[in-house]
């Protein structure tokens, strides 16, 4: 049974994952506009950014300083994230906000690696023996599952690569040319 620090731990693991990958998502999308010269005017972007912001918000929302701050750090001087609108006299263009969501996604798929639960250093895995790695011999534990090996292996399932989170999310449309930007991919539960 997992203790409470590790419920807490797993929840916050979630959370970095799915904000990584949302951001991968819509720094993806961006990219790609870029990329092939559909850059949108200044208020479609300035909409979309705004509605980016909003979710980016909502991720974030409960969780500890230091996350918050890391969220917002991208964006001082440019545009004021938590009023959610443009820094006095600044206007962001697509490769200005490019830059953010780049650092943004690099910073958070580094924080949910290390967020990831890790086993802890096994001393006797069903009666195998490391010998000299983990300190002295210790007897073979008998194992206590009575249920077959398949429902326990398919009980300790990794998750669900990013990717499968992302799609399932669903993605915008921003491949119109002259069109609003769309809104922006809405973040897996």
């Amino acid at each position: 049974m997992a203790s409470p620090a590790q419920k807490v731990a797993a929840s916050q693991g979630k959370a970095l994952h799915t904000t990584s990958a949302y951001l991968s998502q819509v720094k993806s999308d961006v990219a790609e506009r870029v990329a092939r010269q559909r850059v949108p005017r200044p208020e479609q972007l300035a909409g979309y950014m705004k509605q980016v912001v909003e979710q980016l918000q909502k991720l974030v929302k409960g969780a500890p300083p230091i996350i918050q701050d890391q969220m917002a750090a991208p964006w001082v001087g440019l545009y004021d994230f938590w009023g959610n609108r443009p820094a006095p006299g600044k206007t962001l263009d697509s490769q200005s906000f490019l830059g953010i969501l780049d650092e943004l996604d690099e910073v958070f798929q580094n924080l949910a690696v290390a967020a990831a639960p890790r086993p802890s250093p096994p001393t006797v895995l069903q009666g195998a023996w490391f010998p000299g790695q983990w300190g002295t011999r210790a007897a073979p534990v008998p194992s206590t599952s009575t249920a077959p090996a398949a429902v326990v292996s398919a009980t300790q399932a990794p998750p669900a690569p990013a990717e499968q989170v992302v799609a399932a999310a669903g993605a915008a449309d921003l491949d119109t040319a002259d069109a609003d930007m769309g809104a922006p991919p809405a973040p897996a539960a």
